[in-house]
C-alpha cells in the first residue's frame, strides 16, 4: 500500500488521470478513505482524491499496515451512531478503539482486540473477584450494592471465626485483617504459627 501511495504522489494529477494509473488512485483512495466503497470516478473526484493523498495519504497507509485488531465480521458493517460503513480489511485499531469505547461495537466483535485497548475494570468485576476469592456463591447478574452486602457479611463471618481459631493456638493480639485474608493467605498464616 506504501508503495502504491509512493507511486501515485511521484507522478502529477494530470499524468494520472490520463493513464491507467487512475484506478491504482481510485483503488487506494477506496481502501484507505472509504472503507473500500466505490469512489466517484470523475477527473474532479480524483484530483480531490490525489490532493487528500499528498495531505495525509502515507499516514494513512502507515497505520493500515500497523493494524492488530482483527475483526470477527466480514466485508462492510454498517453502524448507524457513526453513519458510516467499517470494513474488516481496512479499519484501523484507532477507528476500533474509538468504536469500543463509545459502545457502538462490542468486544465479542472481535478475534483479536486492537493493541492499545485496555479494558477497564469495573467496580462490579473487582467486587465479584474478591467475593470469589472468599468463596462467596452469586448467580447471574447481581447488582454492586448486593455483592458489596454479601462481601463485608463475609469478612466479618470469617473475622470472627478465625479470631476463635487463632485464640485456640495462643496468639495475642488478634490480627484486624483475618477476615480479608483469602483461604489460602489464611492457611499460610495459620502454617507459620504452627
Amino acid at each position: 500500500m506504501i508503495e502504491k501511495v509512493k507511486e501515485l504522489l511521484s507522478k502529477d494529477i494530470e499524468e494520472i488521470i490520463s493513464s491507467p494509473l487512475s484506478l491504482d488512485l481510485l483503488k487506494v483512495y477506496s481502501i484507505l478513505y472509504l472503507c473500500g466503497a466505490k469512489p466517484n470516478t470523475c477527473a474532479r473526484s480524483q484530483r480531490k482524491y490525489y490532493n487528500q493523498l499528498k495531505k495525509d495519504g502515507m499516514k494513512k497507509a502507515e497505520t493500515n499496515i500497523k493494524r492488530t485488531c482483527k475483526p470477527k465480521w466480514r466485508g462492510n458493517m454498517y453502524i448507524s451512531k457513526e453513519a458510516r460503513h467499517f470494513n474488516d480489511l481496512f479499519i484501523t485499531d484507532e477507528e476500533a478503539i474509538t468504536l469500543l469505547k463509545r459502545k457502538h461495537i462490542t468486544e465479542d466483535m472481535f478475534s483479536v482486540l486492537p493493541e492499545g485497548y485496555g479494558k477497564q475494570v469495573s467496580e462490579l468485576d473487582l467486587l465479584k473477584i474478591e467475593a470469589t476469592n472468599l468463596g462467596i456463591e452469586f448467580k447471574g447478574n447481581v447488582s454492586t450494592k448486593k455483592l458489596e452486602e454479601l462481601v463485608s457479611a463475609k469478612k466479618i463471618e470469617l473475622q470472627e471465626s478465625r479470631s476463635l481459631e487463632v485464640i485456640e493456638l495462643g496468639v495475642d493480639p488478634i490480627p484486624e485483617d483475618l477476615g480479608q485474608m483469602s483461604e489460602e493467605e489464611y492457611t499460610a498464616y495459620k502454617n507459620e504459627l504452627a
